[in-house]
């Protein structure tokens, strides 16, 4: 048996995992609205940042304090669904907890959908993803968000998404219309569990999705230069899907190059369990704490 036939196993078991794991969208209401009882979010469904069908942002706005003065907005966050960039959904139940979470703890948290392999490539798939930052950059304080402030963020491929967004900023900035700029249209950048190497150039199902580009063009880690903002890596040390060094030396090359970049490692953790929703272990809203953290703490403070 070839070395990588488990592997090819893992991968599989990993899509019936995920496909499993998919929840259809809460329904709206009249309003267009589909409320989160337990934590008095009215998540806003289906809205459109593109004509495509899979072009739609669910926004989860910031809590406001019944009591007391409003707080300063925060960023909004905008957070890419996993998926081996040929399934999965910004519905997820695992999405819906994170984003919902972060919104009850005064963050706008905006759960984007995407094109999807065979029906686009790479490169429109990060197309839709400097897409929907720059909506949120035109809309998030519509929402609650602070204005003109995003920080991107996604797990596993959704990881990856985000990570190229951070390293290559001039994709938003042709998403916003923007030709030259000295400012980075991001604030921060969130990643899970995302293959951020060149785990992506290992597997022949992946060729055609990259097809064209060249090994460095696929990985994040080649595009690193000095003063990105700041980044937050979040990594389940049990995943056997992506590996942890992806997060580890993704890490490593972000602060060689002199950007901030925190990394959290989960001991207990793999590639599911590292998202909210999905373990039975205590603290399975660890990735929230850390996010509200992140987003939240000095570092961001200081971009």
């Amino acid at each position: 048996m070839t070395q990588g036939l488990p592997r090819r196993a893992m991968l599989a078991g990993a899509a019936a995992s995920i496909t499993s794991a998919l929840a259809a969208c809460a329904a709206p209401g009249p309003d267009g609205t589909a409320d989160f009882t337990h934590l008095n979010i009215p998540a806003q469904r289906d809205i459109p940042y593109g004509a495509h069908p899979s072009q739609r942002l669910d926004v989860y706005p910031a809590a406001m304090p019944r009591l007391g003065p409003a707080p300063a907005p925060r960023p909004a966050l905008v957070f890419f669904h996993g998926g081996f960039w040929q399934f999965g959904s910004r519905c997820e139940a695992m999405v819906e907890t994170l984003c919902s979470h972060l919104a009850a703890r005064g963050i706008t948290s905006i759960a984007a959908g995407y094109r999807l392999y065979p029906e686009t490539n790479h490169a429109g798939i990060l197309e839709d993803a400097a897409n929907a930052v720059a909506w949120a950059t035109r809309h998030g304080h519509e929402h609650g968000a602070a204005r003109g402030e995003v920080v991107a963020a996604g797990w596993s491929a959704g990881g990856w998404m985000g990570a190229m967004l951070q390293v290559r900023p001039q994709l938003v900035h042709r998403a916003l219309g923007v030709t030259e700029s000295d400012r980075h249209p991001l604030r921060g950048f969130v990643g899970v569990a995302g293959p951020y190497g060149h785990w992506p150039t290992r597997y022949p199902l992946l060729f055609s999705l990259f097809e064209g580009t060249t090994r460095e063009q696929r990985t994040p880690n080649a595009f690193v230069t000095p003063n990105l903002p700041p980044s937050l890596l979040v990594q389940g040390m049990l995943d056997a899907i992506v590996w942890p060094p992806n997060a580890i030396h993704f890490a490593e090359d972000l602060r060689e190059a002199g950007n901030p970049a925190q990394l959290r490692r989960y001991w207990m953790r793999d590639h599911m369990t590292v998202m909210p929703g999905m373990g039975v272990l205590p603290g399975s809203l660890s990735l929230v704490d850390d996010i509200e953290g992140f987003v939240k703490g000095p570092v961001m403070r200081r971009a």
